[in-house]
């Protein structure tokens, strides 16, 4: 039996870099506030979607999207922002919001730019709006 230096795992000790924060796990933080904020009625989550490359040489993107969900008006769903995220994790390429593009900077270069661009976006008055007439149709119906 192998000992620790003549092991078959040839992998560094320092491969994981616990603090690097990802953009998806950002995302399910405030998706969990915003389902406390309204008491159930909304939900949001980060959904990621791969696809491929328009360069057409076979690699693929990562496009991550939060969505905002109200389960009582049947599921309707409304994106909020989506992003194109690098394996690397940033920098985060030409976010988008409500549809549109761009907001804010092209690119965000790490975690604590990505927390205060999301602050900015989520403090919008179009998504105020948004979420109070959501929270509203959602126990109209309930």
């Amino acid at each position: 039996m192998p000992t620790d230096e003549t092991s078959d795992n040839l992998w560094p000790k320092d491969l994981i870099n616990r603090a690097v924060e990802a953009p998806i796990a950002i995302l399910k933080e405030q998706g969990l506030a915003l389902q406390k904020l309204t008491k159930n009625v909304l939900k949001a989550e980060p959904r990621a979607m791969r696809v491929p490359d328009a360069s057409g040489s076979g690699a693929s993107r990562l496009i991550i999207s939060f969505v905002v969900v109200a389960p009582a008006l049947d599921d309707y769903e409304v994106e909020l922002l989506s992003f194109e995220q690098p394996e690397t994790l940033y920098p985060i390429k030409a976010p988008s919001f409500l549809g549109t593009r761009p907001l804010g900077p092209m690119t965000i270069a790490h975690a604590l730019a990505f927390r205060n661009h999301l602050r900015v976006c989520l403090a919008n008055p179009k998504v105020k709006d948004l979420i109070s007439s959501l929270v509203a149709q959602s126990k109209a119906i309930g």
